[in-house]
């Protein structure tokens, strides 16, 4: 991988110290501030101490790329810092997937955190886009396509085409309207003629406390569980599968499958202003062109689009703001 070496600090915040497991220094530790990795190769285990079954995580993956060098992290504060700690030190490599089995200092939207633990699927990893692809022309739309992702993945695991995991937009993962399961989180930046996104999601496979987890909501006539490895690995095929779709047969194509798993079809909503504070009763009529919420006023059929500040946006008591005219 262009940009990776033995032995030395890459990347800042945390640093990362790369070196085979066979020649691994006794006395190089992790701090908050520097992550040493201990590399080994995919038919080679990790030991027993570490709870990541990756011959599981490999036997389900059926990636071309995404997702076949894995970085396990047993505690870190966010996998997000080392993914971006990554793309510093090896600005053209993607598709390491970055996996925590407990996170201290998570980070979603608007900079909220809040701590992962056990049992919770919880990843991040570099993509590049081609800013002259569709995708690249059209970014609102990965924290999408990770979505519908999360949710396929779910069903074709359990092998239920109707189990009721739901997308609330933009990109929080739910079981029907009552259980939140997970969230995406996605940084970007440019870099020569790339989009390169840091991606980030949390899904609760098995964990019950405080609220629900995937398991618990599996119907009692289906023998099937689902394992933190097997969400992840079958979440970045669905996500290879999917962005496929959307650069070769395009947006209106993929939507089909996002409208499928969305909670909002035909909803009726309050829209209300920051600057005056004035209320307005619109009906979803789905997402526009840019990936933003597209609704239709019920008092004169003007359509517009709104858009998440993160702060004021809650769907699910049914107010929006702000609003955004087109």
């Amino acid at each position: 991988m262009e940009g990776l070496t033995f032995g030395s600090n890459i990347g800042s915040s945390p640093t990362l110290f790369f070196e085979p497991i066979a020649k691994f220094p006794a006395d190089v530790l992790p701090s908050s501030s520097n992550l040493p990795i201990k590399v080994c190769r995919q038919k080679n285990a990790f030991p027993e101490d570490i709870a990541f079954n990756t011959k599981l995580y490999y036997e389900v993956l059926n990636t071309k790329a995404l997702g076949r060098a894995l970085l396990f992290v047993p505690v870190c504060e966010t996998t997000m810092n080392i993914s971006k700690s990554l793309r510093e030190a090896m600005p053209t490599v993607d598709g390491i997937i970055v996996v925590a089995q407990s996170q201290i200092s998570g980070i979603g939207r608007s900079g909220n955190q809040w701590v992962s633990p056990i049992g919770c699927a919880m990843l991040t990893f570099n993509y590049n886009i081609p800013l002259s692809s569709n995708l690249g022309s059209n970014a609102t739309f990965v924290q999408i396509i990770l979505a519908v992702s999360i949710c396929d993945a779910v069903k074709s695991l359990l092998n239920l085409p109707d189990f009721p995991i739901k997308i609330k937009w933009p990109n929080d993962i739910y079981y029907r309207r009552e259980y939140k399961l997970g969230g995406i989180m996605i940084t970007s930046s440019i870099y020569k003629s790339l989009l390169q996104c840091t991606i980030g999601a949390g899904i609760n496979v098995a964990n019950s406390e405080p609220t629900k987890c995937i398991n618990d909501l599996i119907p009692d006539d289906c023998e099937k569980r689902v394992t933190v490895e097997e969400v992840i690995a079958e979440t970045m095929n669905k996500f290879e599968y999917y962005v496929n779709i959307f650069e070769n047969q395009g947006k209106q194509a993929f939507l089909r499958h996002y409208y499928n798993l969305w909670l909002h079809a035909g909803e009726e909503v309050e829209v209300q202003q920051i600057s005056d504070g004035e209320k307005e009763m619109v009906l979803i009529k789905g997402l526009d062109e840019y990936g933003y919420l597209q609704v239709q006023s019920k008092s004169n059929g003007e359509v517009f689009s709104v858009h998440d500040d993160g702060n004021t946006f809650d769907m699910m008591k049914g107010l929006i703001r702000p609003k955004i005219r087109c």
